[in-house]
């Protein structure tokens, strides 16, 4: 059977099964621009979904909500969705949504940052900030974080993003393994946990080095 390229007015009357369907063809074809038309149009037929959801947990600020929803949006275009049934794509979207809400306070919490080189196995804990030479350190973990994260591959670096937003081993294999299927050997919990030990420990030596 030869795969046909459908406009975005014909993809649009589908139901989502049938886009479903289409992005899997689609896929099958190795005709990327339909498979990233198809998922774009799925993602916005549950961007009042996602609103709501990023609206619940971000109640003080409409634009905020607006912005984290939007990301939310960009991030499930650019996924490589398999294309296999709808509740595989709410279930990326959910996961998505969730991460972003997470980065949102991250960033909201300017007074803290976690400890990399204690507590091991516990990301939950975080150290206090408070004064100039705190918050000097602070600057400067952030830095070693970011300068070592910058030098990840994708693949490791959404591990890495994903534990330290608390998401456990197992759930990280199945977020990285659906955003990256195409890799040669799928991710397993021990891969997941020897990349997020190993970056765990070039931050605490690096920040030991440095005082």
């Amino acid at each position: 059977m030869v795969f046909k390229a459908k406009s975005e007015h014909v993809l649009a009357s589908l139901s989502d099964d049938e886009i479903i369907n289409h992005i899997k063809l689609a896929r099958e074809a190795a005709d990327a621009e339909q498979v990233k038309l198809a998922i774009s149009l799925l993602a916005w037929r549950r961007h009042g979904n996602v609103y709501a959801r990023v609206r619940v947990k971000i109640r003080n600020s409409v634009s905020d909500s607006e912005d984290v929803a939007m990301s939310v949006m960009e991030d499930a275009i650019k996924v490589k969705f398999r294309g296999e049934h709808m509740g595989e794509f709410v279930n990326l979207l959910n996961r998505i949504t969730d991460r972003r809400i997470a980065d949102f306070y991250k960033k909201k919490k300017l007074d803290t940052t976690p400890l990399p080189d204690e507590h091991e196995g516990d990301e939950t804990v975080w150290v206090e900030v408070s004064g100039d030479e705190d918050m000097d350190g602070f600057v400067i973990t952030r830095m070693v974080l970011y300068d070592h994260l910058e030098a990840l591959s994708p693949r490791h670096r959404m591990v890495v993003e994903l534990r330290i937003s608390g998401y456990s081993s197992k759930d990280c294999v199945e977020n990285v393994n659906v955003a990256f299927p195409d890799e040669d050997s799928p991710m397993g919990v021990a891969n997941v946990d020897q990349i997020y030990k190993r970056f765990r420990t070039k931050i605490a030596a690096d920040l030991k080095d440095g005082e």
